[in-house]
């Protein structure tokens, strides 16, 4: 099984300021879909109320571009808006957490470039609530993640055979790393939501990548 073929269905789409992390084509016939987990809650998540109210901000739908508006708009979140932004990251996060679960029983490689991605939306989220970036700036810089998933996968197919070894310490120490700054972001947003009045659930996710054995989220 490629695992560049098996990734790209969640990272292509993992780089929009509020992109959930998946997508709705269909697999190569004998591929697995690891992302199929978390998709009925990615499905609800982008037609929620809060979703629903950002549609002209950002691009929500899974393979949705955004519109030249939306690149162009130097407009900060209103208070309003940045309620709903805490309130559709919080819904997100439970969703991530099933797929994070799912990609941890293949392979570190897949892990760790996943959760990059989640990083780097949870971190336009937060600057977008603190009204330190423009929903252009966001939208932008969401393109730019996108598109340096693209070019990972792109890579890693190209490599064939050597993307299917057994992962190696290393592997299992970057995607390692990468969940504890995940979950440092999380906990930051969690603040926000604390500051705005929003209950701080769902709890932050916590996840573990040991020497050996599957990865393991609280």
């Amino acid at each position: 099984m490629k695992l560049g073929v098996l990734l790209l269905s969640a990272l292509v789409v993992g780089g929009c300021a509020t992109s959930s992390g998946r997508d709705q084509g269909s697999p190569p016939n004998g591929v697995v879909r690891l992302d199929e987990a978390g998709r009925p809650c990615f499905d609800r998540v982008d037609v929620s109320p809060s979703s629903v109210a950002l549609m002209t901000r950002v691009p929500i739908g899974p393979f949705e571009r955004p519109s030249p508006a939306q690149l162009a708009n130097d407009s900060r979140p209103t208070a309003e808006e940045v309620r709903h932004l805490l309130n559709r990251n919080a819904e997100v996060q439970t969703c991530r957490r099933i797929q994070v679960e799912a990609y941890g029983k293949s392979h570190p490689v897949l892990v760790g470039w996943l959760v990059e991605a989640y990083v780097r939306s949870d971190e336009r989220y937060l600057k977008l609530v603190r009204r330190e970036i423009t929903w252009g700036e966001a939208v932008r810089a969401g393109e730019e993640g996108r598109q340096e998933n693209v070019n990972k996968v792109s890579a890693l197919i190209l490599q064939g055979p050597t993307a299917s070894r057994a992962p190696s310490p290393e592997q299992r120490q970057q995607a390692a790393q990468m969940l504890v700054v995940w979950s440092a972001v999380q906990q930051k947003l969690s603040v926000q939501r604390k500051a705005h009045g929003m209950a701080a659930l769902p709890a932050v996710v916590t996840c573990t990548y040991p020497e050996s054995g599957q990865l393991q989220c609280t």
